[in-house]
This record gives C-alpha cells, structure tokens and sequence, in this order.
C-alpha cells in the first residue's frame, strides 16, 4: 500500500509542474541550482531524487521561495506603504 501525504506540505512536484508555477523554462530551473551558472541562486528549491531517472520539488519549498520573490520585487518597487508583504502562497495543481 503507497502512503498519501499527511497534508499539502508533503507534496512532491515534478518539473512541468514547477515550470507552471514559476513561469521559468526548464533550463532556467537548473541553471538557477548549479553553482556555476551566472543565474545560480542559492535560495531556490533543491530538487530531490525520486529515482534513478527522476526528481521533484518540495512543493511547500517552492511555495516559499516563490513569495520571498514576490515580496522582493515588492518592497523594491515604488507601490508605498499600503502594499503588504505577501504571507503564503498555495497552488493546486
């Protein structure tokens, strides 16, 4: 019998999936997470092996760094101060 996630958190997502959400291309995805790429960025999500041939993300850990961007790209802007910081954000796929 295969185990369901205990809740949403749980949730593994694959890499059209994780293009869906971030609007990235594949390519994008994986020059952001190698050290050597002008576009690494040590904040984005650590894809995790599923298998020999297979990865996926946290989707929690997608969710979170996807609204540290937001907020980023928020408090860097000239909005004022009657713009709040954005607190969670959830996808259903």
């Amino acid at each position: 019998m295969q185990n369901k996630p205990n809740n949403i958190t749980d949730q593994v997502i694959r890499l059209k999936d994780v293009i869906l959400i971030t609007g990235l291309s594949r390519s994008t995805i994986y020059a952001k997470q190698n050290p050597k790429s002008k576009w690494f960025d040590p904040l984005f999500p650590k894809k995790i092996s599923l298998g020999a041939r297979a990865v996926g993300w946290l989707k929690q850990e997608l969710e979170a760094w996807l609204s540290e961007m937001i907020n980023k790209s928020i408090s860097g802007s000239d909005h004022g101060s009657d713009v709040r910081p954005v607190q969670a954000i959830t996808f259903k796929l």
